[in-house]
């Protein structure tokens, strides 16, 4: 359990999880990882709302977890948000769609140092709402609260607030800045385009089906959660 009151030990969360990506933080660079939840729904004027909320814009929800209380820069406690990218498809509320992008995104203030650490959607748990299945099924039968509560039971970390955002709501975003810059690491054939290693810069299709692409992939869904951390941090490098 990542202990609160003690965040110089967050930054070194190790889960048993394929995604690692610690990434050294100025004040002002923090600030923008505040920000990362609304970048996701395409939107830097996004604001946090109450647990279960739907921000203003329509291409982002964030909500409250357990946070009483405003991110602050100054403090000495870590910030921990749950990444959650809807499967919802037309007619389903993007609130109850399959949670198949999940990370974990945790913010140490006192050594301006923030880890992202993706889940393989396919680990199977005990659920929040009962039974054992896949984890991202929790949020098609709870919504994002007990996607979160699941998280929590599984990894012990307990989680400030949420954001979601679902397949047109990333290409919107991405096509909202004039595209993203990503350093792809390693070649990737997708369904309709190859990205061959190197700097690409994406339209938000591209950027959709690059995160998407699993089949391909010699590890699967844990490459896949990989490539999803890659394009978090290229955008919040695209910020900087």
């Amino acid at each position: 359990r990542a202990p609160r009151d003690h965040p110089q030990e967050a930054e070194g969360l190790d889960l048993g999880v394929p995604l690692f990506l610690g990434v050294r933080m100025t004040k002002k660079f923090l600030a923008i990882v505040l920000g990362l939840s609304a970048w996701i729904g395409g939107t830097m004027a996004a604001s946090v709302g109450t647990a279960g909320s739907a921000a203003a814009q329509p291409m982002l929800e964030i909500g409250r977890a357990h946070a009483d209380f405003t991110p602050t820069l100054d403090g000495n406690d870590p910030i921990f948000i749950l990444l959650m990218g809807s499967d919802s498809r037309p007619g389903t509320p993007m609130d109850r769609g399959r949670a198949d992008s999940l990370h974990i995104l945790g913010i140490n203030p006192a050594a301006h140092r923030a880890t992202l650490f993706g889940i393989p959607r396919d680990s199977y748990v005990q659920l929040s709402t009962g039974g054992t299945d896949k984890i991202n099924a929790a949020m098609a039968a709870g919504g994002p609260e007990a996607e979160v509560q699941t998280i929590e039971n599984v990894t012990g970390i307990q989680f400030d607030y949420w954001a979601l955002t679902g397949f047109n709501e990333v290409k919107q975003a991405v096509e909202q800045i004039g595209g993203l810059v990503v350093d792809v690491p390693y070649s990737v054939v997708g369904d309709r385009q190859t990205f061959p290693a190197g700097v690409h810069r994406m339209s938000g299709a591209e950027v959709l089906g690059y995160s998407r692409t699993r089949h391909s992939l010699p590890l699967g869904d844990f490459d896949r959660s990989l490539n999803q951390g890659v394009v978090l941090i290229s955008a919040l490098a695209q910020f900087r």
